[in-house]
């Protein structure tokens, strides 16, 4: 997973004083705000800011607690997150500009361009349902790209409740997702290779590891450097710096109407087929 900032840039958007003006409860929104709350005061979180846009107009908008917890900091419209999670769709579309490219095909198997993909292990779980009940079995079939952006390879996170497939990963030095992996991305995803997938390629779904797959796929094919794909291919043609910003590095990625058209003036890309 890469570590960008996130901004929601709210310019340009009208503020209705009435929640119900846009079809919004305000009974609704005032629970939302106590549980918000509620998390700070707990201690879950330190802060946070909530926004609801609907119809072109801002109907929520509030900030909870600090942007720094030990200096008090309160937190502001304008905070800057990490996107977390929210990386695998930019992960996702620098994906499909390699196969509009002709690079790749979505259909492609990953080891392809992973090698050590190749010989893919299964788990089968024993009856018993301990850690250490468990054999493997080898893969019937190859894990696609496709598989990867919808999630439906077999990868799992070791984060997940899952008494065999967690400490294995453990065991394999396998990032979170979300905290920091010593070495290369490419060490870690052929470490992740030889942990045996939760299913069998295509035949389930699985939040996983998907995307720092993807990442590492990206390197090998396009022979660069994750960041700088993305620096070239997305962040600097698609965006621009907020002028404002005092976090250097934040961007606002706007797609272009030529990307919009070939996609039904959605906004929205479709990475593969989804799972039924």
């Amino acid at each position: 997973m890469i570590n960008l900032p996130l901004v929601v840039k709210v310019q340009g958007f009208t503020t209705v004083d009435n929640p119900e003006l846009v079809g919004l409860s305000a009974v609704k929104l005032n629970a939302l705000t106590e549980d918000i709350q509620n998390f700070v005061d707990t201690g879950k979180i330190a802060g946070a800011v909530g926004l609801i846009v609907k119809d072109g107009k801002i109907a929520y908008r509030q900030t909870f607690g600090f942007s720094n917890l030990e200096k008090k900091i309160p937190m502001v419209e304008n905070n800057i997150f990490r996107m977390a999670s929210q990386t695998k769709i930019v992960t996702g579309f620098a994906t499909y500009l390699l196969a509009e490219d002709g690079s790749i095909k979505l259909t492609d198997p990953v080891s392809k361009y992973i090698p050590s993909f190749a010989n893919m292990e299964v788990l089968v779980r024993g009856n018993s349902g301990s850690g250490n009940d468990y054999t493997t079995t080898p893969a019937k079939n190859q894990i696609t790209i496709e598989q990867l952006l919808n999630h439906t390879s077999g990868i799992s996170y070791n984060f997940q409740n899952q008494p065999i497939l967690f400490p294995l990963l453990q065991a394999a030095n396998i990032s979170d997702g979300l905290s920091t992996t010593s070495g290369t991305i490419g060490e870690m995803v052929n470490r992740l290779s030889k942990v045996p997938l939760a299913f069998e390629p295509g035949t389930d779904y699985l939040y996983g590891l998907n995307s720092d797959v993807l990442g590492y796929l990206i390197e090998v094919v396009s022979q660069k450097p994750f960041d700088q794909f993305l620096a070239e291919r997305i962040f600097t043609p698609y965006s621009h710096i907020h002028p404002e910003s005092y976090c250097s590095g934040v961007y606002y990625i706007q797609v272009p109407n030529s990307i919009k058209e070939n996609h039904h003036g959605s906004g929205y890309l479709n990475f593969g087929t989804s799972f039924p």
